[in-house]
């Protein structure tokens, strides 16, 4: 991935999953020509899916399902408004 670098702060287990349900992580990338915008990810059960319903509602995908090696499988998509938001269907571990 680059330059991100994860951040994980709620302790985990030995498998790297959070010991209580619900605590958020995250990663940091480094500025880019798109400024400092927030940017989201939502965790899905089925990538294929999920980007099916994001064009029925009017969405578009940006860009090809990435496979984040030990993370999970992740793609970009538009809004409705034109924002960006990731989906990412972890690994199963």
């Amino acid at each position: 991935m680059g330059s991100y670098v994860l951040a994980t702060t709620p302790p985990i287990d030995k498998k790297g999953m959070h010991k209580k349900k619900g605590a958020i992580n995250g990663g940091f990338f480094p500025i880019t020509k798109t400024g400092k915008i927030p940017h989201l990810v939502i965790s899905v059960d089925n990538l294929e899916k999920q980007m099916e319903a994001v064009k029925k509602a009017g969405g578009k995908i940006d860009g090809k399902i990435m496979d984040i090696p030990g993370i999970g499988k992740f793609v970009m998509f538009k809004d409705t408004e034109g924002n960006r938001v990731g989906m990412l269907q972890p690994t199963r571990m």
